[in-house]
């Protein structure tokens, strides 16, 4: 994962950009990432911000809807708030909703496989952020669905899988 940090990143003219939110599993905080397909085909990752769910989601749903024109997918996972958020984007702008992928098992299981694979393949690059790589470091694999697919579970209490999750999601869409 650290070998693959840049300093830099330099957005193409028409960055293809997919905004990822993930809601953490214990409802304690929401993160947002983006995920860029940069000119060499690797894809870039950034968590955008994180917070706590006791901020509520306003600022995410307003976040995103200055936004969602210009990118071409927000995908929105977790229990704890993808109703609420995809309501109150398509509440803003019924259009918003032909770009909202809400995934389920089959979607979720290919974006953290490929996640994975991204991370070994060297296709992935990242802004080396502190709260990113801890959660990568302490997330571990927990089955879901059938046929061999996992997701991502926290190790412990304070540090969440939903960075890492976000993450994976971006690089996915």
């Amino acid at each position: 994962w650290l070998p693959l940090a840049v300093s830099e990143v330099v957005l193409p003219d028409d960055p293809n950009l997919v905004y990822a939110v993930k809601f953490a599993p214990d409802r304690s905080a929401v993160s947002l990432a983006v995920g860029v397909l940069m000119p060499d085909a690797r894809v870039h990752v950034e968590i955008i911000e994180r917070r706590q769910m006791n901020a509520g989601i306003s600022w995410l749903a307003m976040w995103l809807i200055e936004r969602w024109r210009k990118c071409n997918k927000i995908i929105i996972d977790g229990a704890a708030g993808t109703q609420l958020l995809v309501e109150e984007l398509t509440r803003a702008d019924a259009k918003i909703s032909k770009k909202i992928l809400t995934p389920n098992v089959r979607e979720a299981g290919a974006a953290y496989s490929s996640f994975q694979t991204a991370i070994q393949q060297k296709t992935l690059t990242h802004s080396n952020q502190a709260g990113l790589n801890v959660s990568i470091k302490t997330v571990k694999k927990r089955d879901i669905g059938r046929d061999g697919m996992f997701g991502y579970a926290a190790m412990n209490n304070d540090i969440q899988s939903d960075p890492t999750e976000a993450a994976a999601f971006a690089q996915y869409g």
